[in-house]
């Protein structure tokens, strides 16, 4: 008990004989040395008692007996009586009795004996921290501040090895770095690292009374080996840090924590913060089971359910951030949070118009901000002044919803893009003329870069109209026709892509008088811009295709051909999206003539360059030729076919992602109708497949997260279509007392419950017509192409399977489909008689 109270109070366990404290009969925290049992008379060695008689010849005291019932003879002759000759005893215990007996309970005594004794702290000015409650990594995920409590779940830093050594050898050590970076979990993680090792860990209290110089004393003073943490010093006296410091010694350890965001300490351990944005990077990959959920609470769309955000691209994309803070922002998607930041910061003198406003300009200025002024005349125009911008600004950085540095920033581009978007979203043009014409200044003005215009039309859709008002139309189309290099027609093509899709007829035929310059563009086409004119082509087609195949039909087939000399593997996915929207929007005689001029040679060649890194990007390519010449295409991908193969048979779901559309554009199994790939077209998928290795893809399903079952299913669909011996022999490589275990793991997991309405809308009633619906599930279709028809196991599938329970009967009668459709993987296997062809509702689904 009183190990516990000091171990709760100071964060370690008193230590004999430094503390005057002895356990002659055993200790809990050593097992394993020397133990006197119950049935065993107590005896106290020698040297216990030399220590007692030393301590009484000093002065008088008092000798408290706790909860002891004296029966060993060995003490009470030994210790008890010797010491009750010279000092008054007292003995607490329930049952105590006689002089000097306090019968009580030891916990209820002993505190109020402590609070008799002394009404001031054990060190005036100072709080001990004992590392106890330890959180969970949830309060990283969520930007909380990081102290005591996260020391253990939270990953140690780069730094802290440098800290360390320096704390070892010069008892002193200054950890510094800019607010999020990682600086005050660094510190603590020290401080831990001595606590467990016995030191006593010490931080100022909240006492204003206690002076420095008492706080300085008390330290001088200590009885036990004690670090001193001070994080945030900025709060305190140079004298006072100074004092401190020279108090450091083999005994009093010193740890400093200093916001510093410019670098203007010198003599520290500086937080590296991207440095350590990288170390979570890799931790938290280790941790995913553990992270997944937890970000989940924050962003639904993050999960393994299919179409859902892997946990994993979320971590790399939250690694481009600047500090450990932001970083756990962007995992978490913290701009989900927009429309209450929104709520929170419009009771507040409207300050959410203040925030819009700098969103504006940070989306407009491709993420660089908005500087004072700016704001300030940009409030004018919504008829604030600038004490209201000085207000709002600082009370928006005291919430930390905004940066302030040598610009005033959101937390995060895509932050700002939220709360561009929602505040639109929850207003109707009526209501916002003001913040509408915000945007009309900071499009129409000259040194927003035309970029940043294209991406802030792109997150306001309903109010373009308002917005690109005729004359702002003019303005910007006049600044776009002035584009001269590649990079500027890139830009200049993303706004004009804007302006366009929404089949407004003034747009169009704004667009009609400058097709001169427009097609000049088309006709210069390169690797910058070829993708932006792709999406300028595909928006003008959708608005009005005549005019736009009249505006292709002047273009020189024979020179657009020669375009594809001499590409980069790079440019594979931005010319395959070029030449794939050309050949939506031309006619066909022109196709026709495009396809006569292909340099082919040229174009295999480049095919034979790609290595797997690149096939996503072939892949496109490939498919923006199929457009023009389907023949070609296919010798295209025989050219190509080792690298698809050993992809294929390295990791299956990785290389068919990379393959793109090629299974329906270019190898004859189109989405939604009936597959009818030529001889040629089958022989080269059959040969792109034949690279599955069984038994890795039965191992990768088995372990998959959840949302890949959906794209192992098309994958295995498709092979059955174009290479059935492949699926049998993945059929036969199968546990399927694994592969049941799986499912039923996953149906017992929440995120099932989307299953269950996923399934349900595949698996119907006889009455629903579901002919031409794709497989939207493992459940649905991963089961129904592998799983060998065995009557011994129809009823326990049927019947008794953990997703028959959650999904109803729908299921069992789809699974009943499943069993006589896959009669054919297991040949020389006799029909099952648990369900029959009529019961199969998804056979025409597939």
């Amino acid at each position: 008990m009183l190990e516990n109270a000091f171990r709760r109070r100071y964060g370690f366990f008193p230590v004999e004989d430094s503390f005057g404290f002895w356990k002659p009969h055993g200790d809990c925290a050593h097992p394993g040395a020397y133990w006197v049992l119950p049935h065993q008379a107590g005896v106290i060695n020698d040297s216990i008692l030399a220590k007692v008689s030393e301590i009484a010849r000093s002065r008088p005291r008092a000798l408290l007996i706790v909860g002891y019932s004296e029966r060993d003879a060995g003490i009470v002759q030994r210790l008890i009586e010797p010491m009750s000759k010279q000092w008054r005893v007292y003995r607490i215990s329930p049952t105590a009795a006689g002089d000097g007996a306090i019968p009580m309970d030891a916990g209820h005594a002993l505190e109020s004996l402590a609070n008799a004794l002394t009404s001031l702290p054990a060190m005036p000015g100072w709080v001990s921290v004992s590392f106890e409650n330890q959180r969970g990594v949830e309060a990283a995920v969520s930007g909380e501040r990081l102290g005591p409590g996260d020391v253990v779940t939270c990953a140690r830093l780069p730094h802290f090895t440098s800290a360390l050594r320096d704390l070892d050898t010069l008892h002193a050590v200054t950890i510094s770095g800019s607010s999020g970076s990682g600086k005050s979990i660094t510190v603590w993680q020290l401080a831990h690292h001595y606590n467990q090792r016995g030191w006593h860990v010490i931080r100022p209290g909240s006492n204003t009374v206690t002076t420095d110089l008492d706080k300085i004393g008390a330290v001088a003073s200590k009885r036990w080996p004690t670090v001193v943490v001070v994080d945030d010093i900025q709060f305190h006296s140079g004298d006072f840090l100074d004092s401190l410091r020279q108090l450091a010694d083999v005994r009093t350890k010193l740890i400093l924590g200093a916001t510093d965001a410019n670098w203007e300490q010198y003599n520290t351990i500086r937080v590296s913060a991207s440095a350590a944005v990288r170390a979570l990077v890799d931790a938290f990959k280790a941790r995913r089971n553990e992270i997944l959920p937890i970000v989940k609470r924050f962003d639904s769309q993050v999960g393994d359910e299919f179409l859902s955000i892997r946990i994993e691209d979320r971590i790399d994309s939250a690694a481009a951030s600047e500090t450990p803070w932001l970083f756990a922002y962007a995992l978490r998607g913290g701009w989900r949070q927009t429309q209450q930041l929104l709520s929170v910061a419009r009771d507040f003198d409207n300050n959410d118009l203040l925030l819009t406003a700098l969103a504006i300009r940070q989306v407009a200025s491709l993420d660089a901000g908005a500087t004072i002024g700016q704001l300030v005349s940009d409030a004018q125009t919504l008829g604030y002044d600038a004490l209201w911008v000085h207000a709002a600004v600082k009370r928006l950085e005291a919430q930390r919803a905004i940066l302030v540095g040598d610009t005033i920033r959101c937390l995060h581009l895509q932050s700002a893009s939220a709360i561009v978007s929602r505040l639109f979203e929850s207003r109707t043009p009526a209501e916002s003329p003001e913040i509408i014409q915000v945007v009309r200044n900071v499009v129409s003005a000259a040194d927003t870069p035309v970029r940043g215009i294209s991406w802030l039309l792109h997150e306001i859709t309903d109010f373009r109209r308002q917005i690109l008002a005729p004359d702002l139309r003019t303005t910007l189309l006049t600044r776009c026709l002035n584009a001269h290099t590649h990079t500027e027609r890139r830009d200049a093509s993303f706004v004009l892509s804007n302006l366009l899709g929404w089949r407004d007829i003034t747009a169009v035929e704004l667009l009609t008088a400058a097709s001169a310059a427009i097609r000049e563009w088309v006709a210069h086409v390169d690797r910058e811009d070829a993708y932006s004119l792709g999406c300028l082509i595909n928006n003008l087609y959708n608005d009005d295709n005549e005019l736009c195949r009249r505006f292709l039909r002047d273009l020189q087939p024979n020179l657009m051909a020669g375009k594809l000399l001499g590409l980069d593997c790079d440019d594979g996915y931005a010319w395959g999206y070029f030449l794939d929207r050309l050949r939506c929007a031309c006619p066909q005689e022109w196709a026709d003539q495009f396809s006569v001029c292909i340099p082919r040679s040229a174009v295999l060649e480049f095919a034979r360059k790609f290595d797997a890194s690149g096939l996503g990007k072939l892949s496109q390519f490939i498919e923006g030729v199929a457009g023009f010449d389907l023949e070609f295409a296919l010798d295209c991908l025989d050219i190509s076919l080792p690298v698809y193969v050993a992809e294929f048979a390295r990791d299956s779901l990785t290389a068919y992602r990379k393959t793109g559309h090629l299974e329906q554009y270019a190898l004859g199994n189109p989405f939604f109708r009936r597959a009818s790939p030529t001889p040629r077209q089958r022989s080269v998928a059959k040969a792109m497949l034949d690279g599955i290795d069984p038994r890795t893809i039965v191992a990768q399903i088995l372990t998959c997260p959840f949302g890949d079952w959906e794209n192992y299913a098309r994958l295995l669909g498709w092979a059955k279509k174009v290479h059935g011996r492949k699926v049998r022999q993945v059929a036969d490589a199968m546990d399927w007392a694994r592969f049941d275990a799986v499912i039923g793991d996953s149906a017992g997991r929440p995120a099932a419950t989307n299953t269950a309405r996923k399934s349900n809308e595949l698996v119907t009633p006889p009455s629903v017509e579901v002919a031409n619906r794709p497989a939207n599930h493992l459940f649905s279709a991963v089961i129904f192409i592998l799983l060998p028809q065995r009557d011994q196991e129809s009823n326990r599938y049927v019947g008794q399977h953990p997703l028959n329970r959650l999904l109803g009967v729908h299921f069992g009668v789809g699974l009943g489909a499943f069993f006589w459709h896959a009669a054919d993987l297991r040949p020389n296997q006799p029909p099952s008689t648990g369900c029959q062809p009529g019961d199969g509702l998804l056979q025409n689904a597939f």
